[in-house]
């Protein structure tokens, strides 16, 4: 379940919107970002909760949460007794300016809550992978500022036929990233990201419709986290 609750404020206009989404425990994108003129200032807050205690197996089904880290600890389930959820909650706040007539510059900070409840237990007979898994996915609950983000856009076309934009976008590493502790809830990526999304509106003409295109990369710089224990390990992600 979701829970996503938005708020903004784009100089004497403002515009509330609520909605209660039921869908698959994801946090999915929010809001699209507008276009400030120049010269005005945009702020946005944005609340969303959700829960799991489900995931997705390789064939897209829906499997319990603890067979779904099973396999992918390679642990077995049958070993493992209790159950595990994951609950999330964050306060988003944007704010935006616009710089220029094409240009508008954002910063988008969070404020977030992780929590895990866990009742799991391993028999005395289990193997050393479903007890690691046991030892790491225990109650555990971490609250904080997650990584900030800044952003621009650039309009590079603007007229009654096109709404050509390209934005680019910098993720820090500021949130904590915890590695291997059973005792904490990791509210960061610990990567550095940079972000590039290409959005075209185009309206043909004497037609009413509107047709959308977007392009969007995410480029992840790897870097090193270490273990509670003070080993150092790298983080790889896909670009």
């Amino acid at each position: 379940m979701i829970i996503h609750i938005s708020f903004k404020y784009y100089g004497l206009s403002i515009l509330c919107f609520l909605a209660i989404l039921f869908v698959s425990p994801a946090i999915t994108t929010a809001q699209e970002i507008g276009f400030l003129p120049e010269g005005v200032s945009g702020f946005s807050y944005e609340y969303q909760a959700s829960s799991a205690n489900q995931g997705f197996n390789e064939g897209g089904a829906k499997i319990d949460l603890k067979r779904f880290l099973s396999d992918r600890y390679n642990a077995n389930s049958t070993e493992i007794g209790g159950s595990v959820s994951l609950e999330s909650s964050a306060h988003i706040v944007d704010y935006q300016y616009g710089f220029s007539e094409n240009l508008n510059l954002g910063v988008t900070l969070k404020y977030l809550t992780e929590k895990r409840n866990s009742t799991l237990t391993a028999d005395n007979s289990a193997s050393a992978n479903s007890q690691a898994l046991v030892d790491l996915y225990q109650d555990a609950e971490s609250s904080g500022m997650g990584d900030y983000e800044i952003w621009s856009i650039y309009r590079m076309v603007y007229n009654d036929s096109h709404d050509f934009r390209i934005g680019f976008g910098y993720v820090g590493k500021n949130a904590p990233y915890y590695y291997n502790d059973p005792d904490k809830v990791s509210l960061g990526s610990g990567t550095q990201e940079l972000l590039l999304d290409v959005h075209w509106l185009f309206y043909p003409q004497n037609i009413e419709m509107t047709l959308e295109f977007k392009y969007t990369n995410i480029y992840t710089f790897s870097d090193s986290v270490s273990d509670p224990d003070g080993k150092s390990y790298t983080i790889k992600r896909g670009n």
